[in-house]
């Protein structure tokens, strides 16, 4: 006979609820029955925070009446991560959820034999929107309408305001993409703007949309064939890759073709292609001349001064930078 385990998710936006719940289904279903319940139950036993509610009167109240609690926290840095019962956010693998679910509620036996049934749910968190679909938001945010603050919607799930007044961008601190539906944007009401101003850290719009369209969108084959350059620096989140992310944009911010990146970066086309329609949907790229660009492919010089000219380059950026 199962044991039954009450848990309850409180803080987390439905998506991403949906996801915990499926994770703890694959793992804990053999040997428990699940039973999904809220703050307020005596019988209570694990229980799933965001990490800014932990401190609420009645958490505090029922947090030691032998209750198993993982908190939830944004960090893009350990993303997926489990350190010191907290789980950390964007949730884009669940390895390390999985190992502290077995760990505390499982023995060895139980473990080896979920290990063994558990079924990949990568797919889960890998879901992208479609580069059209957010196209047609852009297009539609910057139509004159007398609108100043509008909300992005996955579905029924909100996304983020956008202030145009304010040039801000707010987004949802834990929102997953939903492939099964389009989004769409609409004028915001008045509690969605309270809510999200309170919640959420503004973001430059600029900035925003930026690190939005590349952790989120699907990239479709589109040709820069000419010479681009950045009109703002994207403060990069992404971590893993910020190295190259950077080494691109300084090349961007004084003008190259992606020719040359790829020549002197060793980056691929494709990714360089990607950088740059970020860039483009973010409305920090602008197209420019040849005899604009700073660095430009030059058949007639050997590749080895157009590397030393990229080395020096980069070796003065860093030094003004203190990197």
């Amino acid at each position: 006979m199962k044991d039954t385990l009450h848990i309850s998710i409180f803080g987390l936006s439905l998506s991403l609820i949906n996801v915990f719940k499926s994770t703890m289904m694959n793992v804990l279903s053999e040997k428990y029955n699940l039973v999904w319940t809220n703050l307020t139950d005596q019988k209570l036993q694990l229980l799933l925070v965001n990490k800014d509610f932990i401190d609420l009167p009645h958490i505090q109240k029922i947090k030691d009446n032998n209750l198993t609690i993982l908190q939830v926290e944004k960090n893009p840095a350990l993303s997926s991560q489990v350190i010191e019962d907290t789980l950390f956010l964007p949730f884009e693998q669940p390895h390390a959820l999985v190992e502290w679910l077995q760990d505390e509620f499982l023995s060895g036996a139980q473990r080896l034999h979920t290990i063994t049934q558990l079924t990949p749910t990568t797919s889960t968190y890998s879901a992208k929107i479609a580069y059209q679909s957010f196209r047609s938001i852009l297009d539609e945010l910057f139509q004159s309408s007398g609108h100043s603050k509008y909300m992005i919607k996955n579905g029924d799930e909100r996304v983020a305001l956008i202030d145009l007044e304010q040039h801000c961008f707010y987004p949802a601190n834990d929102w997953y993409p939903n492939s099964n539906t389009e989004l769409s944007i609409e004028p915001a009401d008045l509690n969605s703007i309270v809510q999200f101003r309170t919640q959420t850290r503004p973001e430059d719009l600029n900035q925003g949309i930026w690190n939005f369209v590349w952790c989120h969108l699907q990239f479709v084959n589109l040709e820069y064939p000419d010479y681009y350059r950045l009109t703002k620096w994207p403060q990069i989140k992404n971590f893993e890759e910020r190295k190259d992310l950077f080494k691109l944009a300084a090349l961007f911010s004084e003008g190259s073709s992606v020719a040359y990146a790829q020549q002197q970066l060793k980056l691929g086309e494709k990714y360089i292609h990607q950088f740059l329609c970020t860039a483009q949907l973010a409305n920090m790229l602008e197209p420019i001349s040849s005899d604009q660009a700073k660095f430009f492919k030059n058949a007639t010089d050997p590749i080895q001064k157009q590397g030393n000219k990229m080395m020096s380059f980069f070796s003065k950026l860093r030094k003004k930078l203190g990197i």
